[in-house]
C-alpha cells in the first residue's frame, strides 16, 4: 500500500462522484500544508492525507505476518462570511453543509469502494467532525485502510 496511490484515489473518488465537490480546490498529501484550511481561494476546498502517525500494525500469524492499518484524513471547507461576520445563521447552508458531508462519508460505505487505492486492503470509515476556523466551515473525515503483509 502506499499513501499516494491512497490519497489520489480517494480524491479522485470524491471530486467525481459527489457534484459538490467536482469543482473543488485540491490540496493532497500533507496535512502541515499551509493551504489546509488557511488557503483564501474562494470557493470550496478537499484535502486528502495520511495522518501524522499513519501506521499502525499487529503480528496477525506465527510466521511474521502482519496486519498494517494506514490513517487518512479527507477535509474539505468553505467561506461562511455570512455566518461569522454577520453573526447570523443560514440554514439552508448548514443543510446543504450537513448533506455534503453524508454524501462523503457514504462513498466508504459502497463495496466498490474497499480496495480504492490499493486492491488489496480494505476501507473502513473511523468517525468526522464538524468545526469552524476563523470564518470557515469545516469537516472531517477519518478513515483507515488494513493490508495484510507478509516476508517476501
Amino acid at each position: 500500500m502506499t499513501f499516494q496511490s491512497v490519497c489520489d484515489a480517494w480524491m479522485t473518488e470524491l471530486t467525481v462522484h459527489i457534484p459538490g465537490l467536482s469543482d473543488a480546490t485540491q490540496h493532497l498529501y500533507e496535512s502541515w500544508s499551509s493551504a489546509a484550511v488557511a488557503d483564501s481561494t474562494p470557493g470550496r476546498h478537499i484535502a486528502v492525507w495520511p495522518e501524522g502517525d499513519p501506521e499502525s500494525r499487529r503480528q496477525f500469524t506465527t510466521d511474521g505476518a502482519d496486519e498494517v492499518t494506514a490513517s487518512y484524513q479527507v477535509m474539505v471547507w468553505e467561506g461562511a462570511t455570512a455566518a461569522t461576520t454577520r453573526v447570523a445563521e443560514d440554514i439552508d447552508a448548514a443543510a446543504a453543509w450537513l448533506a455534503l458531508y453524508e454524501e462523503v462519508k457514504g462513498r466508504f460505505y459502497l463495496k466498490a469502494n474497499l480496495g480504492l487505492g490499493d486492491t488489496g486492503s480494505d476501507v473502513h470509515y473511523e468517525g468526522g467532525k464538524f468545526d469552524q476556523k476563523a470564518d470557515k466551515r469545516v469537516f472531517a473525515i477519518r478513515f483507515t485502510k488494513r493490508a495484510f503483509q507478509s516476508f517476501t
